[in-house]
């Protein structure tokens, strides 16, 4: 289960975000790699695991509480479906000027008024996919969907390099039967 809209990143600094909106297609993205991590990965030392959904300028009093934020969402731009990229920091900003979504006009805003409080992360990473569809759909179109691995490596490769050791409890086999 994703932990609530207050930041514990007392405990680790750490937060990892999954944003999106589950019934339209891949804008849902964000939200099922977080699931897909809450139920497969152990993270040593912990860190908060939250569901952004489609807030967008409810998300700054969670900000305020982490030093490192990693983010994952479908992000446009002209990338062919599926195709994963990771961008840093203020370069987030420039990405989030192509909106695919409500939430991205208040990320943009939060990211923003961070900076102008100087209460923003040290280090600010977003993991985001090139969407195929967005439109009324509880499922990720097929490309989509096969970046997930690819996603979940990214995403456990920046978090060691910030210090976090993330063991798989499931194969990877097993999402693939339960698709």
């Amino acid at each position: 289960m994703s932990a609530p809209f207050e930041p514990a990143g007392a405990r680790s600094g750490i937060l990892l975000l999954g944003l999106g909106n589950l019934l339209l297609g891949d804008e849902g993205l964000g939200i099922h790699v977080l699931r897909r991590l809450e139920a497969g990965y152990r993270f040593e030392p912990s860190i908060d695991l939250v569901d952004g959904g489609t807030a967008g300028l409810e998300l700054l009093p969670l900000f305020r509480g982490y030093g490192r934020i990693l983010m994952i969402d479908a992000l446009g731009g002209d990338q062919p479906p599926g195709a994963v990229g990771l961008i840093r920091n203020d370069d987030i900003r420039r990405a989030l000027e192509v909106k695919l979504s409500l939430h991205h006009l208040g990320l943009a805003e939060v990211l923003a008024l961070l900076d102008l409080l100087g209460e923003g992360p040290v280090e600010l990473a977003l993991i985001g996919v090139a969407p195929a569809r967005m439109e009324l759909d509880l499922d990720l179109s097929p490309g989509v969907a096969a970046s997930i691995p690819t996603v979940i490596a990214a995403a456990r490769s920046l978090l060691t390099n910030w210090g976090v050791r993330s063991t798989s409890t499931r194969p990877e086999s097993a999402y693939v039967a339960s698709q």
